[in-house]
């Protein structure tokens, strides 16, 4: 058996309160934990309506459920008016348990058309069509980002760091991803101890958002599941999992690192890139392509706006892409500019490193509020990805899907490597997740960067994942007050994740500006990039500083294959 472990719904941004006055077709009553129905006809329903207004991000309806019987259709109808038009409906969701079970539906789409969340705002809840169903409830709301306090994330960052540092006597070592299954190895210190999957938005360090697969035996076990799992009406896959083992004794905690897959299910099989020399240019728009001869390029930078891009809605213009049994919608005069572009590059011979940028706002609004970070603040230029939600998660995964299949294979044009988000070590500015400690700012960025690394490996096994950083090696630059990071920092903690949960093909971005942006005169000015790991920057005047970390043994991909510096931003 295989049961979904959620933390508990403390706080919701809306309470949905039930009127039994409009109750149809079955019987109601509550109690200080939960209400009961039972239907007794073919047509039960009930409405629910809202304690307060909703925010933008208050998107998602979530409850806990018991059932007598599975029932074959929830139908959701968002009043007023009341209509077959301003519904929808969720077949399959909700299904016979006698424990507490989780549901979580996204209900951005039709939040935006029709219109609805208001104070008052009226939900009426159809549950299937057959008699002598008992239904409870419990914890139903309208939920969208709770604040996290600093005291939280000073708390949940000090147990990322014992997790990384933990010495754990038994091991997750092994992960295959097949086409349809996924087989995991390792081994148990003793019995007792159960296997879980940690989905892609879940935490490790806390155990939250898990799937469990049960109990393991002691020494040596192998375990193979499903690849494919049904989570809050999506067709969720394993390959962004990580799996653990963890015990329940009082309470549940990991006894394992976590561990990502090792080997994936190849789609298609890409040749690796060939670098005909080391210049390059960040490529701005398509008046460009013409200088690309003229300038002898050998490869280029090309920014993505994914919100500009991606849509949760369409029309016939547009493309469809199918991802975890939802349909997206590629806007396609986007589309057809990038076509053209890459299209060039690769009938040039020009190596293409794609940045994945993410604005909060831009493009479809729905598709972009799901998408950004729930704790970005105001000023950003950018957002991080929403790695908390699975609906944020599956939109992401969604989008990365699409451009790693499409710019995979030739005639599209290419992507050759994945340039992630930008200058992160700026996290209120570049790559904004509001302020954090440094660790939890890590174990977002990782997500992201383990996310489309899974997602691209099943396209294009040697493209590498990028992360970017700016010349603040072992300081953070001045314009940043009291957030920002050394990226040093950030980089040794990226290689402890690689160390604990898997190897993958991830290499630096790096930004070599001069310390000062308005004094280009490096070898005059540059007093703190010296030539010591300990130097605070590493502009053009001492490149050897990152190159040597990078050169470092210990430091290589699975200890063999020197990881990629890619020197993508740089000004003299």
């Amino acid at each position: 058996m295989i049961v979904m472990a959620f933390p508990f719904m403390a706080n919701a941004n809306t309470w949905l309160t039930f009127d039994s006055s409009t109750k149809v077709d079955m019987t109601y009553g509550s109690n200080s934990e939960y209400c009961e129905m039972v239907t007794t006809g073919t047509d039960p329903h009930i409405v629910t309506y809202a304690t307060g207004d909703m925010h933008l991000k208050d998107v998602r309806l979530e409850f806990y459920y018991q059932s007598s019987e599975d029932i074959d259709d929830l139908q959701l109808f968002f009043r007023d008016p009341e209509s077959e038009s301003r519904s929808a409906h969720f077949r399959g969701l909700l299904t016979k348990t006698s424990e507490w079970k989780f549901v979580s539906i996204n209900l951005a789409t039709y939040r935006s058309q029709h219109s609805w969340g208001g104070s008052g705002s009226k939900l009426r809840m159809d549950f299937g069509n057959k008699s002598g169903v008992t239904i409870k409830i419990k914890n139903i709301g309208i939920f969208g980002h709770v604040a996290v306090s600093d005291a939280t994330k000073q708390s949940q960052s000090r147990a990322i760091e014992r997790y990384l540092a933990a010495d754990y006597a038994s091991e997750v070592s092994f992960v295959k991803v097949t086409e349809d299954k996924v087989i995991i190895r390792g081994n148990a210190a003793k019995s007792g101890y159960r296997l879980a999957g940690v989905t892609s938005y879940g935490n490790t360090f806390e155990m939250t958002d898990y799937e469990d697969f049960g109990e393991v035996p002691a020494g040596d076990f192998e375990v193979t599941v499903d690849r494919y799992s049904l989570i809050a009406g999506y067709n969720y896959d394993r390959l962004l999992s990580k799996f653990v083992l963890y015990e329940n004794n009082g309470g549940v905690r990991n006894v394992s690192h976590a561990h990502y897959a090792d080997e994936v299910k190849e789609i298609r099989h890409a040749e690796p890139a060939v670098l005909k020399s080391k210049k390059g240019l960040g490529m701005p728009d398509l008046d460009f392509m013409s200088e690309i001869d003229d300038l002898g390029l050998s490869w280029v930078t090309y920014n993505i706006m994914v919100n500009t891009l991606v849509m949760c809605n369409g029309s016939e213009s547009d493309v469809k892409h199918e991802y975890g049994g939802k349909t997206y919608y590629i806007n396609g005069s986007t589309l057809a500019t990038i076509d053209s572009q890459l299209k060039t590059c690769e009938q040039k011979g020009v190596m293409v490193a794609a940045i994945i940028l993410i604005h909060p706002n831009g493009g479809e609004q729905e598709y972009a509020t799901a998408l950004s970070h729930p704790e970005y603040t105001s000023g950003g230029i950018f957002s991080m990805p929403d790695v908390t939600t699975i609906y944020g998660t599956e939109v992401y995964a969604a989008t990365i899907d699409f451009l790693a299949n499409r710019y995979s294979q030739s005639g599209n044009g290419r992507i050759h490597h994945w340039i992630m988000h930008n200058e992160t070590d700026q996290n209120l500015v570049w790559t904004n997740m509001g302020k954090q400690p440094i660790m939890r700012y890590v174990d977002t960025y990782e997500k992201s960067m383990r996310l489309v690394s899974n997602i691209v490996r099943q396209y294009d096994q040697n493209a590498y994942v990028l992360g970017s950083f700016t010349s603040s090696w072992n300081t953070k630059h001045k314009d940043t007050g009291d957030a920002g990071f050394p990226a040093k920092n950030m980089i040794d903690n990226m290689l402890v994740y690689s160390g604990v949960e898997g190897d993958y093909r991830w290499g630096v971005a790096a930004h070599v500006y001069p310390q000062d942006f308005y004094k280009p005169e490096f070898w005059k000015t540059d007093t703190e990039a010296t030539y010591s790991e300990g130097s605070g920057f590493s502009t053009f005047k001492n490149i050897e500083v990152i190159s040597d970390w990078m050169l470092r043994r210990e430091h290589y991909y699975q200890g063999k294959e020197k990881r990629m510096l890619f020197f993508s931003e740089k000004r003299k």
